[in-house]
């Protein structure tokens, strides 16, 4: 076995660690004291680099569960980045999937850092253009997002109904002849944020914002629309409507429930 280690350029509060050959039951003591150095240093994320590791024993799966469990007690973590198809699925085998999470580079491994940690929100810009039947794909897309993000079926399910109504509102409210209706989704732990801004034409502005501020029907004779504002205001955390000569903006703000 061949160890070395670097802290990263990217965050220097993360160590790499390379590891290369064979793991074997020799090898944890040696292992054992880089990993507590490690840890006297004040550096509690380990991204640990196993692309040309060709055998992980149990004894050594043993010791990297130990170091995992001193980094996460100081509010760190570990994380396996490069394992080869058939080292990966041994490590399945032993169960080790259930204590580590595997990442295919250093590149994804930096990215659940900062979800899980630095609670930095991330972004997804869509035009969406001025037609409804392109709704349900922009809705079950951002869906999809919250639940390859962590946020339950129930979150999810809520998060849909938001963007569907909201983006939904911003088309028939809006004007027709607009090119695009900008949608923009924040997400981190803690929370989901969509803002939906359009071009509206100022009656139907009004009107909007009377519906969504005064929690009333935009508009009588079976519309749906001012219903659905409703609902939205009750499974959302915050709304806010600002209109002037260039458009309106709507603002959703939920909290993750299990956060």
């Amino acid at each position: 076995m061949r160890i070395t280690q670097q802290i990263s350029s990217h965050d220097d509060r993360i160590v790499l660690l390379h590891f290369e050959g064979d793991l074997n039951a020799s090898d944890c003591e040696a292992t054992s004291k880089i990993f507590q150095e490690i840890i006297d240093s004040k550096k509690f994320f380990i991204i640990a680099l196993m692309e040309n590791v060709t055998f992980v024993s149990s004894p050594f799966l043993g010791e990297l569960m130990g170091c995992k469990l001193r980094l996460v007690e100081q509010g760190g973590n570990m994380v396996i980045v490069g394992l080869n198809y058939d080292l990966r699925e041994r490590l399945i085998q032993m169960g080790a999937d259930k204590i580590f999470q595997f990442y295919p580079d250093t590149h994804t491994a930096y990215n659940h850092y900062h979800w899980e940690y630095t609670q930095t929100a991330q972004v997804v810009s869509i035009t969406l253009p001025p037609k409804l039947q392109a709704v349900p794909a922009v809705r079950r897309f951002i869906a999809g997002i919250a639940r390859q993000k962590g946020y339950t079926s129930r979150d999810s399910f809520r998060i849909e109904t938001i963007v569907d109504e909201i983006a939904n509102n911003a088309i028939e409210h809006g004007d027709a002849s607009q090119s695009g209706i900008s949608v923009e989704l924040r997400i981190d732990r803690r929370k989901f944020e969509l803002l939906v801004r359009n071009q509206t034409l100022m009656d139907k502005a009004t009107q909007l914002k009377y519906a969504v501020e005064a929690n009333q029907e935009a508009s009588k004779g079976g519309e749906t629309r001012g219903r659905g504002l409703a609902l939205v205001k009750l499974i959302s955390n915050s709304i806010n409507v600002s209109i002037d000569n260039a458009g309106t903006e709507v603002k959703i703000m939920k909290m993750r429930e299990d956060s």
